[in-house]
């Protein structure tokens, strides 16, 4: 997929620095949505390009769960000073 989308260079550049299959997806994901820019973008950040979207994906849902918590604790609040508030 890489090959198709990004050229041959790029597809060579990725095995050299994907150290396993699931950054090689990682690659092609990257291949798919920046097509020409793909070569450029694995010369300037190298293996880092690969983990970037990994800790994107995994900021992204730490911060899904932190705003989940804070609003179960907001709510629990709530729930308390009703209960108070009525006894």
């Amino acid at each position: 997929r890489i090959g198709e989308q990004a050229g041959v260079r790029a597809a060579r550049d990725t095995l050299k620095i994907a150290e396993n299959p699931k950054e090689v997806a990682r690659a092609a994901r990257i291949a798919e949505s920046k097509a020409g820019q793909t070569r450029a973008i694995f010369k300037i950040l190298g293996r880092g390009a690969l983990l970037l979207a990994a800790g994107t994906f995994n900021l992204t849902m730490w911060l899904f769960g932190a705003l989940m918590a804070l609003f179960g604790f907001l709510s629990s609040i709530k729930a308390t000073t009703e209960r108070l508030t009525l006894a």
